[in-house]
């Protein structure tokens, strides 16, 4: 299911510092698909910095993830 993000913890539409949004919410990290709406093409949707070390990370979407956590027969 598909359920709105705002007010939530994944509410990551504007740019959060990511260590302080953990604590802001008690929670110890994330491990989730993120719904996108938009077009079938590639395009750019998040970018991750780290200032420290200025190592950053790029996220593309494009692809269709299909994702199970367990099968039964």
């Amino acid at each position: 299911d598909v359920a709105p993000v705002q007010g939530t913890a994944f509410d990551l539409r504007k740019p959060v510092e990511f260590g302080k949004h953990l604590q802001k919410f008690r929670i110890d990290g994330f491990d989730h698909n993120f719904c996108l709406n938009g077009s079938k093409e590639k395009y750019f949707c998040a970018r991750v910095y780290h200032a420290g070390s200025w190592r950053v990370l790029e996220v593309y979407i494009g692809v269709l993830v299909s994702s199970f956590t367990r099968a039964t027969s």
